[in-house]
């Protein structure tokens, strides 16, 4: 069992960026933590798996075995394929033994373990995959890293999972091969991920979320994320009626109030008994006294309920979630239909790796095109020799527009170096910064944040830029080139995306891995690698 109590965690002892967050998890119990970006959820997990000290707090981890996968897997280091597995000097010895060039410390690696290529190989096998145990941990792909890892992992002998977005550059058979393993694990679960395939196969969701100004709170909910959407549709539904209502209760009084001590202030100025500094002239008479008396009474108690009503409308803001929703409106621009793009007997190899042989497409005006394919087959080769990244290709290729833009998941054309507001103002040089700025605002970023440097964001405001820029424009791109989009973004981040793509009314061609963004935005086509 895992016991969170009172939980609270500030950067240099200072900045909190949770407090008091408490909750239990069974034995064999799968939960899911969502939230925004930047929230502290990995913080979190990090927190629990000892990674980093808790500011204060309890965390009490009763009869568990956690493995545990790290959002930043790159970070681990390790040296080969055997190593993911803690084999790599049993390996390597094995190798010298075999090929006649061990000494006494070789023979002390291998203590026994003389099958250890033969454990790699089988723990490899849940994936597919079938490296030499020596190969370079980072010679491999994103995604074989991932399921390297994560073989690893699953074959320990544990009991409680901590996964900090495990499918995140997984392929979409890979994917199911892990959802299948996730349905059938018999212990218990902690993830942090944006997969919603993934999060509903979870027993309860949590969710981190930001209310009034600074706030962070954990909210519990009794199912998946189907169950989470439902309860929060209503729960948001209901808190903005009690909100409204509350809200307009307290101003009404409030303003009530504020006109009692005005009528009251022209009653004293009419008597000529009101300085000009708004204080009360002395009264004169026994009769101004006491009408005095009951005057400045009346103004106090109106001043109270008016620090009253203020007070109790600044408690029913804070209950409420912060909110932001992206208003941008498409140009109105039109496109004619057309083959959009024509590959004719395309032939590439990467090295000596073949990738494309004799390979054909076609895409029309106003497609929405997902390429799909495992790790390593050419998805992003393609895009790349699409959008001219890539020119050592034999073939025919024919892009019929000049209006494209291609957004990787790191959004590459944007300058690091510069402010958010100095992006959309290069690649929109016709516009006012008075319109960047409008325009920036309706992508979120308002005041003093249009400042920031773009090497300082995180994916979903370097993805929002990007948007911004590229929509800025009178006439909005003809073709738009997605390279896992969603890869860097939390929920709300893919649907802001979701939406945008959803009223755009060009040509899309597409690799993502998430299966229900692609038919969130209305993919109607599948070019299979």
């Amino acid at each position: 069992m895992l016991i969170v109590k009172d939980l609270t965690y500030k950067v240099n002892f200072v900045d909190t960026i949770f407090e008091n967050i408490s909750f239990t998890i069974k034995e064999k119990e799968k939960v899911s933590i969502i939230g925004k970006n930047g929230i502290g959820k990995s913080i979190l997990l990090n927190l629990i798996v000892g990674n980093i000290s808790q500011f204060n707090g309890e965390i009490v981890k009763k009869d568990l075995n956690i493995s545990y996968f790290p959002q930043k897997f790159n970070e681990l280091n390790f040296k080969t394929v055997a190593d993911v597995f803690g084999l790599h000097n049993q390996v390597t010895a094995l190798n010298n033994i075999e090929n006649n060039n061990a000494d006494i410390n070789d023979y002390e690696y291998i203590d026994g373990h003389w099958d250890c290529k033969d454990i790699v190989k089988e723990k490899m096998k849940i994936f597919g995959l079938n490296f030499e145990p020596l190969r370079n941990f980072n010679t491999l792909s994103g995604g074989e890293k991932v399921k390297l890892i994560i073989s690893s992992i699953i074959n320990k002998n544990s009991n409680f999972l901590i996964l900090d977005e495990p499918t995140n550059n997984m392929d979409y058979e890979s994917k199911k091969i892990f959802y299948d393993f996730i349905r059938s694990w018999n212990g218990g679960v902690l993830l942090v991920s944006h997969d919603r395939e993934l999060l509903n196969l979870m027993d309860r969701t949590m969710e981190m979320r930001k209310i009034g100004i600074a706030k962070t709170k954990l909210f519990n909910y009794g199912g998946n994320f189907k169950y989470w959407q439902q309860q929060k549709f209503l729960e948001e539904q209901a808190l903005e009626n009690s909100y409204n209502n509350s809200i307009k209760k307290e101003e009404i009084k409030r303003n009530e109030a504020i006109r009692t001590t005005e009528r009251l202030k022209k009653g004293f100025a009419k008597s000529g008994r009101l300085a000009s500094d708004g204080s009360i002239k002395a009264a004169r008479t026994l009769q101004q006294m006491n009408r005095e008396k009951t005057a400045l009474k009346q103004v106090a108690n109106s001043k109270a309920t008016v620090e009253k009503c203020n007070n109790n409308i600044s408690l029913i803001q804070e209950k409420m979630e912060i909110q932001q929703n992206i208003y941008f409106k498409f140009s109105k621009t039109t496109f004619s239909n057309k083959n959009l793009v024509n590959i004719e007997n395309l032939y590439f190899f990467y090295n000596t790796k073949q990738i494309f042989n004799d390979f054909n497409l076609e895409i029309k005006s106003h497609d929405r095109v997902a390429v799909e394919g495992s790790n390593g087959s050419g998805k992003t080769t393609l895009l790349n020799i699409i959008n001219g990244k890539i020119t050592d290709y034999r073939g025919k290729i024919k892009i019929n527009t000049e209006n494209l833009i291609f957004l990787d998941q790191n959004c590459d054309f944007l300058n690091l170096d510069t402010t958010i507001l100095d992006n959309i103002k290069h690649f929109n040089k016709e516009l006012p910064e008075i319109d960047c700025r409008n325009i920036l605002a309706q992508f979120l970023f308002r005041t003093d944040e249009v400042f920031k440097k773009v090497s300082s964001i995180s994916g979903g405001e370097k993805l929002r830029t990007a948007l911004a820029c590229v929509f800025a424009k009178k006439e909005s791109p003809e073709l738009i080139i997605l390279d896992e989009p969603t890869n860097n973004l939390d929920l709300n981040g893919i649907k802001i995306l979701e939406d945008i793509l959803k009223n755009y009314n060009g040509t899309i061609i597409l690799v993502s891995h998430d299966k229900t963004f692609k038919d969130n935005i209305n993919i109607n086509k599948i070019i299979k690698l």
